[in-house]
């Protein structure tokens, strides 16, 4: 295979398949009613053919003359070392002339269960030290150095209870979801152009839960599908539309859920939950998990993610506190393929999955690096490690942006946005090394 170069001017089709488009596949409406489209996918080659355009053209030889001789030489890999396409990535910030300073007070009391960033293409929101919980709206296409709290007054959301989670509509950027102590959903609309004064009304407040809610999920493919988990040991899944209704109601959890994730193809909910059990669900069908099985036997919170719609990768810690990532496959929830084991540390592993390049990406809140596992399934021992990149300040929060705002002609292979402890919002870049093995 071809391994990319940043001096190669050739579109490599193998690194960049057609990614998932912005638009929503269908409405709340049809979802609860038992509709299963797709997003459309859309092709990050500049010339605008699409990846699957390109690989069955690979097939055009077929149709050459019979009379024209072809030989097929064939390349045997070194046994020695395992081929990667990835394993070598760089990750870089950008230059210092597109951060955004001064984002402070900064809030480190947002719980371990929270990103503690949210992202879209032209904003980011953060959580801000202060009574009522106050988050800040940032413009990412105007870097610079903002005025803080302690010296001038800014344009603030106020949620008027301590942020649990928050997390922007991934189909619209002006829609901030916002959880809090105060068992309420709070929906805010973020004005065009971003915020110029306060504001403290929410435009829609889910009520339903009776304990502070921990967790937002929204739904992968359809507009105004929102799953909340609550310290109440419920799962509701909600329409937020003009109605604001709930929905759907998930049970079968004895103790606290650390987290959720929906499936890529939006059918099924994965939970990770303290009594150390992971539980599918299939929430249109029925309000009890489908399948469980034994998750990692550490008391402290962890992560979810599905890796394709067939296996689940979950950070969290082992009896000796030790950090770990583990890999099932759904067919046998009762033990992990591969768990690798990290470090000790107390903070929760966050964790993110790239499914065009199998890479499972973890990093932490107070810490300044960014680490990567290749997942492949069908090589063992499954979770292979690659590079990391380690940031100048420690992180308050960090956000993965679409894959089509990445630059292929640099080869980058993922952006992202960090927040850190000395209140700077930073972009990332992860590129692919020219090291090939």
């Amino acid at each position: 295979y071809f391994v990319p170069r940043k001096s190669y001017t050739d579109f490599n089709s193998d690194i960049y398949p057609d990614t998932l488009g912005g638009e929503p596949a269908m409405t709340a409406e049809a979802w609860f009613g038992g509709a299963n489209d797709t997003v459309k996918r859309v092709t990050l080659n500049p010339s605008g053919i699409s990846s699957s355009a390109a690989t069955s053209g690979a097939g055009a030889a077929a149709d050459m003359d019979d009379s024209e001789e072809m030989v097929t030489v064939i390349a045997k890999p070194f046994s020695g070392v395992r081929s990667s396409k990835v394993r070598h990535w760089q990750g870089s910030t950008f230059p210092r002339s597109t951060f955004i300073d001064g984002v402070k007070p900064v809030c480190t009391t947002v719980p371990g269960d929270s990103d503690g960033l949210a992202a879209s293409k032209n904003y980011a929101v953060v959580a801000l030290a202060g009574v009522g919980g106050q988050l800040t709206v940032v413009d990412l296409n105007k870097p610079g150095r903002r005025a803080t709290t302690e010296t001038i007054s800014i344009p603030i959301i106020q949620n008027g209870a301590p942020v649990q989670d928050f997390l922007l509509d991934p189909f619209d950027e002006s829609t901030l979801i916002v959880s809090g102590d105060d068992s309420k959903v709070n929906i805010f609309k973020i004005p065009a152009g971003g915020l110029t004064e306060n504001i403290s009304e929410p435009v829609k407040s889910l009520r339903g839960h009776y304990e502070k809610v921990n967790l937002l999920a929204h739904h992968p493919l359809a507009s105004n599908v929102l799953a909340t988990g609550s310290f109440d040991l419920n799962i509701k899944v909600w329409d937020t539309t003009e109605s604001g209704e709930e929905k759907l109601k998930l049970t079968g959890h004895p103790e606290q859920i650390f987290s959720m994730a929906w499936s890529p193809d939006g059918k099924f909910l994965a939970t990770y939950c303290k009594d150390h059990k992971i539980r599918i669900y299939e929430p249109r069908k029925s309000p009890e998990p489908i399948k469980s099985g034994n998750s990692l036997q550490g008391s402290r919170g962890g992560r979810v993610v599905w890796v394709g719609l067939t296996h689940l990768a979950l950070s969290g810690f082992n009896k000796t506190s030790q950090r770990v990532i583990a890999l099932y496959a759904l067919t046998d929830l009762s033990t992990p393929m591969n768990a690798v084991r990290l470090d000790v540390c107390p903070s929760i592993l966050i964790v993110h999955y790239d499914p065009d390049r199998n890479l499972l990406f973890h990093y932490s809140k107070g810490e300044g690096t960014i680490s990567a596992l290749e997942v492949n399934i069908d090589e063992s021992p499954f979770l292979f490690e690659t590079s990391r990149f380690k940031g100048n300040d420690l992180q308050q929060g960090v956000f993965f942006q679409p894959m089509s705002m990445c630059d292929v002609k640099a080869v980058e292979i993922a952006r992202l946005v960090r927040f850190t402890n000395k209140g700077s919002i930073e972009p990332v870049k992860t590129d692919h090394s020219q090291n090939t093995r």
